[in-house]
């Protein structure tokens, strides 16, 4: 509801240095009253992480936290990105880690976290056979992501002295945490029949990406 205002008769303009505490007040609205004005109905000092969001039910406009302020699904809440610039070697035939990690903290419990990988892998083999070498997206428990459970680079050739291999290889999986505990992602790898795999990070930075999508 609007407010009128207007001035209150007798009120005067103070005098220089005078303590305006004291002088008598010059408007009817007090600072309660126009603040109702500026604000819409319902809205108090909004928090960090708190969106404005209407009420049908109330006709308010009001503070909502985001996780349920209801977006669409498929709306990003959140990107995190992590990198890695130090080469990483295995010759391992079970995957290790690569020491390339994300941390996120999903917003809603409902909500999906799509997580993405790109490095440049590097595998060879002296047998002249072939060469390969596998990724993988998993949890902080090393369960592998739907989508990303294993990606292979593979060469298979003959009558070679030795078989070398370098590609960027890209990864997507995803994951539905049911938490809003902080979520942690890694990149594994391991050899396949090559002598070694190699992530070139130092000349081609790796990265790993999660992204919190609305369910």
């Amino acid at each position: 509801m609007a407010i009128s205002i207007t001035p209150l008769s007798g009120g005067n303009t103070p005098a220089d240095g005078s303590d305006p505490r004291t002088f008598p007040a010059i408007w009817n609205a007090t600072a309660s009253d126009l603040e109702s004005e500026i604000l819409p109905n319902g809205v108090s000092s909004p928090s960090d992480g708190e969106l404005l969001a209407y009420d049908s039910g109330t006709s308010e406009w009001v503070n909502q936290a985001l996780e349920s302020a209801q977006l669409p699904a498929g709306s990003v809440l959140q990107v995190v990105r992590a990198t890695d610039t130090a080469d990483r070697t295995t010759s391992s035939s079970s995957f290790t880690d690569t020491g390339l990690s994300v941390t996120i903290t999903p917003t809603s419990a409902s909500s999906l976290i799509y997580v993405m990988s790109s490095c440049l892998l590097f595998t060879q083999d002296a047998s002249s056979t072939g060469t390969q070498a596998f990724l993988q997206i998993t949890d902080s428990s090393d369960v592998a992501l739907d989508g990303a459970e294993e990606s292979a680079l593979f060469l298979a050739v003959g009558g070679a002295s030795a078989v070398t291999l370098r590609a960027q290889q890209g990864l997507i999986g995803f994951d539905s945490p049911g938490s809003t505990s902080a979520q942690t992602y890694k990149l594994r790898f391991k050899q396949g029949s090559s002598t070694t795999t190699t992530i070139e990070n130092a000349s081609n930075t790796g990265q790993l990406i999660a992204i919190e999508v609305a369910a």
